[in-house]
């Protein structure tokens, strides 16, 4: 884990856990929080979308990001995040879907802010997300 010494902003972030049964997309994450494409929440899932590709890592990079080194120990996922998800990923692997982890910041957009500084998990058909175990 990196542990910072130097300035330390007063921002927040979050991680998550990105599982794609399909491929990441604006209509997939529409579907995820129950959202039409068009109208007022549009502009929010939008946004998560926009966040979420632009910060979803594989889980190799996550973990050299996260411990600051290219190597992990085997249940590195359950210690960050939890045996629930561990496990949640896991079968995905299995299943040959892709799997993505990253964080969120409140340094970003509005709506980034808002998805960082809340834990949740939901599920569709396409996605599955996860911010619950989450630091700030």
């Amino acid at each position: 884990m990196k542990l910072r010494t130097d300035f330390v902003t007063n921002s927040s972030s979050t991680s998550f856990v990105l599982v794609c049964k399909s491929e990441l997309s604006f209509p997939a994450v529409c579907r995820l929080l129950g959202a039409p494409q068009e109208g007022p929440l549009s502009k929010v899932a939008m946004a998560l979308y926009e966040s979420l590709r632009d910060n979803a890592w594989t889980k190799e990079r996550f973990a050299e990001w996260y411990y600051d080194a290219a190597e992990t120990t085997e249940g590195w996922i359950a210690e960050v995040f939890d045996d629930k998800i561990a496990q949640k990923v896991s079968e995905a692997e299995r299943a040959g879907q892709s799997v993505y982890m990253g964080r969120l910041s409140t340094d970003q957009t509005m709506i980034e802010s808002f998805f960082c500084l809340d834990s949740m998990e939901c599920e569709s058909q396409d996605l599955y997300f996860s911010s619950l175990r989450s630091w700030f």
